[in-house]
């Protein structure tokens, strides 16, 4: 069912879990394996944070469009964009909004970020 995302246990196949979200789920989902969270976007404009060690919702955050694209992991951040061209970067833990762009365009596709790591200590 487009709705809902399944929790799968690696081992054995079987199902521990699941989230029925609202509006479909159309793309994967980011995964923070570290961090024991997978990060997806549904049609309604929602992005869903859930623990997957003891699948639980953890967080939700809303938009004022669709998200068609599947989210990107970029280190702690999750970066997601709306139909209506609304990029966020969301912390994975809390959900928590860190910053945010309006592209002026439509986005149907995942985004591509280039991650510079923080320069070394002196």
């Amino acid at each position: 069912h487009p709705h809902t995302v399944h929790a799968v246990d690696p081992q054995t196949g079987q199902v521990v879990g699941q989230f029925a979200g609202p509006g479909s789920v159309g793309a994967s989902g980011a995964l923070f394996a570290d961090l024991c969270v997978v990060v997806f976007t549904t049609t309604k404009g929602r992005v869903v944070g859930l623990r997957t060690c003891a699948p639980a919702v953890l967080w939700g955050h809303t938009a004022s469009a669709p998200y068609f694209a599947a989210p990107v992991a970029l280190g702690g951040l999750c970066v997601c964009c709306t139909v209506t061209g609304h990029v966020v970067a969301l912390t994975a833990e809390a959900g928590s909004p860190v910053w945010s762009l309006q592209h002026g365009a439509e986005i149907y596709n995942e985004p591509t970020v280039r991650w510079l790591p923080p320069p070394p200590a002196d």
